[in-house]
């Protein structure tokens, strides 16, 4: 059967229209595949964008470039009206850069006539503050995320004759063991104004009236020895204005802000020679015996030493977890008729676990040179290095 000029036209014309719409349906699936494409590599270019901040805000944190905006100051509300807090307040707002927080009250106020206290915290920083540090402010907060706070409480006696009279009655002991108590784990430390012209001034009245005074600046000096060497860790510091306090109860709050974030523990930094498995045990050992305070004195103090590693320091700090206690101990080993206190030291061991088939001692040479550093008051005299001495 023969097509006629009208059906062959229909026919070319439903041909042309089913071949247009295939053309325009895989145009159609080009831009769709083009456009997810597009949007699948933007994806990728925002990931890696992300990343890279996040990585550069880590760097960051990890260095110690927030804490003037990490550190958050604690006080009372008593003292944020005494003279102390006006002086803080005043420095804070010429510093523009520092937080603070004023709390109804704290573990400790109160307890001790003239004597203030100051905790510190951390605040939690996020990604949304990476270029906090571009804007100075002084800012006081009421609440906010948390991070771990610095095991670190400053005790400020802002009335020398307050401090003076727990000095002399021999009960500034109790108190520092009272506030390491009410903060455990916790370094304390310890700020007194005036004290020195606060005495200067009884001797001078005892003079002017003929009579002899019993606490002159010597003896003043042997108690405060006495009180730092029986209290662990104590970081006892004299002052006199109240702007010196303020100052370095800021100054303070920065320096803890500076603590690195890495959960990993130092101490196998200490030897010179890097990580090594010996050092990762012994740091793993000192993490899981010893306290903040104690690690913290064998990592940034002891293992600073030329000769003394990781696992000679993890040694002694367990056996004499501060300065005060080590002098402590030698001045006892002095006492002791024949004792010989350089020798101390040698018989401490090291760490079990730390690569050798028995203990190793921390040995003679570096116990004596341990207490020729603590007991020598010869300016003069040149302390060797140490050889290593095998044991």
């Amino acid at each position: 059967m023969r097509m006629t000029a009208e059906e062959r036209a229909a026919q070319r014309a439903e041909q042309k229209a089913r071949k247009e719409a295939e053309k325009l349906a895989a145009k159609l699936r080009r831009q769709e595949e083009q456009q997810a494409r597009k949007e699948e590599t933007a994806a990728g270019m925002a990931a890696a964008k992300a990343a890279k901040r996040f990585e550069t805000f880590a760097a960051r944190k990890q260095n110690g470039a927030f804490c003037e905006y990490e550190s958050v100051l604690v006080m009372d509300a008593a003292t944020a009206r005494a003279a102390l807090g006006m002086a803080l307040s005043a420095e804070l707002d010429r510093r523009k850069t520092m937080c603070w927080q004023v709390v109804p009250q704290l573990p400790l106020s109160g307890r001790w006539p003239g004597c203030s206290c100051f905790c510190f915290k951390r605040r939690k920083m996020f990604e949304a503050d990476e270029h906090a540090s571009k804007t100075a402010s002084t800012t006081q907060l009421h609440s906010f995320p948390e991070d771990a706070a610095p095991p670190y409480v400053q005790l400020v006696f802002e009335t020398p004759a307050a401090f003076f009279s727990e000095l002399t009655r021999d009960s500034l002991a109790g108190l520092l063991a009272a506030a390491a108590a009410a903060h455990p784990n916790t370094t304390l430390g310890l700020l007194v104004l005036g004290l020195k012209s606060h005495v200067q001034r009884a001797d001078n009245q005892s003079m002017r009236k003929g009579t002899a005074t019993q606490w002159d600046w010597r003896r003043v000096e042997q108690q405060l020895l006495a009180v730092h060497l029986s209290t662990p860790g104590l970081q006892l510091r004299l002052l006199g204005k109240l702007e010196e306090a303020a100052g370095h109860l800021i100054n303070t709050a920065r320096v803890l802000g500076q603590q690195p974030y890495s959960s990993e523990n130092q101490l196998e930094a200490c030897g010179g020679a890097g990580p090594s498995q010996a050092s990762k045990s012994a740091g793993a050992a000192m993490a899981g015996e010893l306290g903040p305070t104690t690690c913290s004195f064998a990592v940034n103090t002891l293992g600073k030493m030329h000769g003394m590693g990781g696992n000679k320091a993890w040694a002694v700090a367990k056996a004499y977890p501060s300065f005060g206690a080590l002098i402590a101990g030698f001045q006892r080993a002095a006492a002791v008729p024949g004792g010989k206190p350089a020798l101390l030291l040698q018989d401490l061991l090291e760490p079990a676990g730390s690569g050798k088939a028995k203990p190793r001692r921390v040995g003679p040479a570096m116990s004596k040179r341990l207490h020729l550093l603590l007991t020598c008051d010869d300016p003069d005299t040149i302390v060797e290095g140490v050889d290593g001495d095998a044991d």
